[in-house]
Protein backbone atom coordinates (compact mmCIF):
# COMPACT_ATOMS: atom_id res chain seq x y z
CA UNK A 1 0.00 0.00 0.00
CA UNK A 2 1.48 2.91 -0.92
CA UNK A 3 0.46 6.79 -2.10
CA UNK A 4 -0.17 7.56 -5.50
CA UNK A 5 0.44 11.37 -7.04
CA UNK A 6 0.97 13.13 -10.34
CA UNK A 7 3.76 15.94 -10.39
CA UNK A 8 2.59 17.95 -13.11
CA UNK A 9 5.48 20.00 -14.81
CA UNK A 10 6.81 21.04 -18.03
CA UNK A 11 9.90 19.52 -20.10
CA UNK A 12 10.91 19.88 -23.36
CA UNK A 13 12.85 16.46 -24.03
CA UNK A 14 11.74 13.40 -22.00
CA UNK A 15 15.45 12.73 -21.92
CA UNK A 16 16.37 15.42 -19.12
CA UNK A 17 13.17 13.77 -17.29
CA UNK A 18 15.01 10.87 -17.51
CA UNK A 19 18.49 11.97 -16.94
CA UNK A 20 17.12 14.03 -13.81
CA UNK A 21 15.77 10.32 -12.45
CA UNK A 22 19.31 8.84 -13.08
CA UNK A 23 21.12 12.08 -11.22
CA UNK A 24 19.60 9.76 -7.54
CA UNK A 25 21.85 7.06 -8.46
CA UNK A 26 24.31 8.36 -6.56
CA UNK A 27 22.08 8.65 -3.20
CA UNK A 28 20.46 5.81 -3.81
CA UNK A 29 19.48 2.77 -5.99
CA UNK A 30 18.06 3.41 -9.59
CA UNK A 31 16.36 0.81 -11.80
CA UNK A 32 14.06 1.10 -14.95
CA UNK A 33 11.41 -1.68 -16.12
CA UNK A 34 9.38 -1.62 -19.04
CA UNK A 35 6.75 1.43 -17.86
CA UNK A 36 8.34 2.42 -14.94
CA UNK A 37 11.61 3.94 -12.92
CA UNK A 38 12.44 3.09 -9.47
CA UNK A 39 14.38 4.69 -6.68
CA UNK A 40 14.88 2.47 -3.44
CA UNK A 41 16.51 1.88 -0.88
CA UNK A 42 16.99 -1.10 1.29
CA UNK A 43 19.07 0.19 3.79
CA UNK A 44 18.20 1.53 7.41
CA UNK A 45 14.78 3.58 6.40
CA UNK A 46 13.54 1.08 3.22
CA UNK A 47 11.41 2.99 0.76
CA UNK A 48 10.40 2.73 -2.53
CA UNK A 49 9.28 5.28 -5.13
CA UNK A 50 8.25 4.23 -8.68
CA UNK A 51 8.34 6.94 -11.37
CA UNK A 52 6.14 6.96 -14.67
CA UNK A 53 7.27 9.34 -17.12
CA UNK A 54 4.60 11.03 -19.04
CA UNK A 55 3.37 14.31 -21.19
CA UNK A 56 2.80 16.09 -18.09
CA UNK A 57 5.55 15.07 -15.81
CA UNK A 58 5.59 12.17 -13.50
CA UNK A 59 3.08 10.11 -12.23
CA UNK A 60 4.52 8.26 -8.90
CA UNK A 61 3.61 5.51 -6.44
CA UNK A 62 5.64 5.40 -2.86
CA UNK A 63 6.02 3.86 0.07
CA UNK A 64 7.81 2.90 3.15
CA UNK A 65 10.45 5.85 4.03
CA UNK A 66 10.47 7.99 1.55
CA UNK A 67 9.83 11.06 3.12
CA UNK A 68 13.86 12.48 2.37
CA UNK A 69 14.47 11.15 -1.24
CA UNK A 70 10.97 12.56 -2.09
CA UNK A 71 11.88 16.24 -1.25
CA UNK A 72 15.06 15.62 -2.86
CA UNK A 73 12.81 14.77 -5.98
CA UNK A 74 11.01 17.79 -5.75
CA UNK A 75 13.39 19.98 -5.47
CA UNK A 76 15.02 18.48 -7.98
CA UNK A 77 12.39 18.73 -10.44
CA UNK A 78 11.71 22.29 -9.62
CA UNK A 79 15.18 23.45 -9.18
CA UNK A 80 15.21 21.88 -13.06
CA UNK A 81 11.71 22.83 -14.80
CA UNK A 82 10.22 25.23 -12.37
CA UNK A 83 7.26 25.53 -11.16
CA UNK A 84 5.31 22.12 -10.23
CA UNK A 85 2.04 21.00 -8.84
CA UNK A 86 1.42 18.23 -7.07
CA UNK A 87 -1.88 16.03 -7.27
CA UNK A 88 -3.54 13.24 -5.39
CA UNK A 89 -4.84 10.26 -7.25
Amino acid sequence: MGLVQTIKFKYSEKAKAIELIKSFSSLYEVNKSDLLWTIYSEAFEPFKIEIGIEDYGFYTHRSGNYFKCFGELIEAISGQFGKIMIEDI
